[in-house]
């Protein structure tokens, strides 16, 4: 699939640079949410005991007794609400997540995986700088779907993240994260009657969201990915069964190379967009050629424009779109979300013509 690609030509000296102040930009931001929340809690919160779930700061008692693989023991009972630090155990592992419960019985679920140096509050409302996948909360509260943020665990770089089918990205966390999620959402699905299930992300959650739709098929419905491709050098083993994936990537990414190639900051190799794409059109067996999503450069001063392509149909139906960021960087398009000058000067232009969380979540209710 073509879109005016851009290669990469900066010298790998400056590619280094700017995921190593992107780095030192999120872990600045992070830490401050960090010292927000235990000032706010009153001080540093103690681990949660392993074996349940429950709201962080809950006097609630906890029966380790009746531990597993994860559980879900006490959740919140509200509705039109958002709980913060949920705990949630998974193989003696302590992990967290938010939880937005809408105001009637939700039937569809939506996981929202934030990317490397992200956090579950910047997702929900947290955060010093501007956040596009805020918009699923929106979302979640004026259609009424049960929204799962969860957090990752910290890689070797400090940084929370999700461990990918990247082998070549050693400072990603090592973890279960397939079990992790693919586990708390089955447990959430019977909690609350879900019906569909998908999973959405960016960058490093991007990735993390194509190892769930290559491994864990049978629990998402679908993928959204932002930012993220295909892992040259794969850890994942892919279960072969159709899924549903929507991908979206900028052309002139400085941290994830549209045409394929090694990452910035040694982050691994990945596949090019058209050969991601390929991955999952031969997977859901589609034939036949792409036609057009028309998509209006309804701003003429961010510097891109998109254009998107969906495909026939798969076997059971599943579905595939491409959405390329002609002239986009590593960032999340949105209209309400706009980063400053500052940050894009580290990630790329953002574009302003679409709202990224909408778009994916109109692919899921195709689904």
């Amino acid at each position: 699939m073509n879109g005016n690609r851009s290669q990469n030509n900066e010298p790998n000296l400056t590619i280094a640079f700017r995921a190593s102040l992107l780095a030192v930009f999120l872990l600045a931001c992070q830490s401050k949410d960090q010292k927000r929340e235990k000032t706010r809690d009153g001080g540093a919160s103690e681990a949660p005991s392993p074996g349940a779930l429950d709201k962080s700061g809950s006097s609630n008692p906890v029966d380790n007794s009746k531990e597993q693989a994860g559980s879900l023991n006490s959740l919140p009972q509200c509705n039109d609400c958002l709980n913060s630090k949920i705990s949630y155990s998974y193989t003696n592992t302590v992990r967290a997540f938010n939880l937005y419960i809408p105001k009637s019985a939700p039937s569809k679920l939506v996981m929202v995986l934030h990317g490397n140096g992200g956090s579950a509050d910047q997702i929900t409302g947290g955060g010093l700088i501007p956040a596009p996948l805020r918009v699923w909360l929106e979302l979640a509260k004026r259609d009424n779907f049960l929204l799962v943020v969860p957090e990752g665990l910290s890689g070797t770089n400090g940084k929370l993240g999700w461990n990918d089918c990247r082998s070549d990205a050693v400072e990603n966390p090592v973890a279960d994260d397939v079990g992790f999620l693919s586990t708390l959402a089955n447990d959430l699905t019977k909690k609350f009657g879900i019906t569909k299930r998908f999973v959405t992300g960016m960058s490093n959650g991007g990735h993390m969201s194509i190892r769930l739709a290559l491994e864990a098929p049978e629990v998402f419905a679908g993928a959204g990915v932002v930012s993220a491709a295909v892992a040259k050098n794969s850890q994942c083993v892919a279960k072969n069964k159709p899924v549903s994936i929507l991908l979206m990537r900028g052309t002139a990414d400085p941290i994830s190379p549209f045409l394929g190639g090694a990452m910035a900051g040694n982050r691994g190799v990945v596949l090019s967009m058209d050969d991601t794409l390929k991955v999952f059109l031969d997977l859901n067996k589609i034939v036949g050629d792409k036609s057009t999503i028309a998509i209006q450069d309804i701003d003429s001063n961010d510097k891109s424009t998109v254009a998107a392509y969906q495909f026939p149909d798969g076997i059971s139906g599943t579905k595939v779109e491409g959405w390329v960021v002609n002239g986009g960087g590593h960032v999340e398009p949105s209209k309400s979300q706009v980063y400053g000058a500052l940050y894009k000067s580290i990630v790329g232009e953002q574009n302003r013509d679409i709202e990224c969380a909408e778009v994916v979540w109109k692919f899921f209710s195709k689904l």
